[in-house]
């Protein structure tokens, strides 16, 4: 069991391992909080662009970092593993969130049904992408938390393909590093780096606290 000692407003918070800590997050808390909390830690860039989006209502996403990083090409579209993807799903671990550049490119899209089918199999717990997706409509019957900048029809064969696996990249405005936590909802997209995920959780806590019983307050008809 381990114990994170919460400074700032002097509580104590424990949980055994990460699935433990998600639990506690999704039952708990939101990005919104998240976020306020990392900004009294003092990291102010941490929540991705307005115009990543989750493709269903009401997705809720945590889960730690794997990175992969697209990059242009002109090639050929009929050779096997044409996008690279594939190595990827062979070495993504149960639980992780699979995070995505672009550079915000709109040449192709970078996720689609049978990828989420091939990741959900694999229990990912999610997919954000500051690139387009497609197959929507498929992916939404799925059901997997998926978050994209927008949706087109073409593929990517041929015109994108994975460059980089595992290393910091910048999505929707923030860096993220391998083994940092992604949290979404309908607000957006928050990350938290790894080095703060136990202060910034025991903070959210507390401020959660102390909004439940401003709402429990407001709700009794006090101002």
């Amino acid at each position: 069991m381990q114990t994170y000692y919460n400074a700032w407003r002097d509580t104590i918070v424990i949980y055994k391992n990460d699935q433990e800590l998600f639990t506690v997050i999704r039952e708990k808390l939101s990005t919104s909080l998240l976020s306020d909390a990392i900004d009294i830690l003092g990291a102010r860039e941490q929540t991705m662009r307005e115009d990543i989006c989750p493709i269903i209502s009401n997705s809720f996403l945590v889960g730690r970092a794997h990175t992969l990083t697209y990059a242009n090409i002109h090639g050929p579209q009929d050779v096997p593993n044409a996008t690279g993807v594939d190595n990827m799903l062979a070495t993504i671990k149960e639980g992780e969130v699979i995070v995505i550049t672009t550079n915000r490119s709109t040449l192709g899209t970078v996720w689609a049904e049978m990828l989420t089918l091939n990741a959900r199999n694999k229990g990912v717990a999610g997919v954000v992408a500051d690139g387009l997706l497609r197959d929507v409509k498929e992916m939404r019957e799925i059901g997997m938390p998926v978050y994209g900048a927008g949706s087109r029809p073409v593929t990517a064969k041929g015109r994108m393909r994975v460059v980089s696996e595992n290393t910091v990249i910048d999505c929707g405005g923030v860096c993220v590093s391998p083994g940092d936590l992604v949290v979404g909802d309908d607000d957006g997209i928050v990350v938290i780096p790894a080095d703060l995920v136990e202060e910034a959780v025991g903070i959210a806590l507390e401020i959660a606290d102390k909004e439940n019983e401003m709402r429990a307050d407001l709700n009794a008809g006090q101002a």
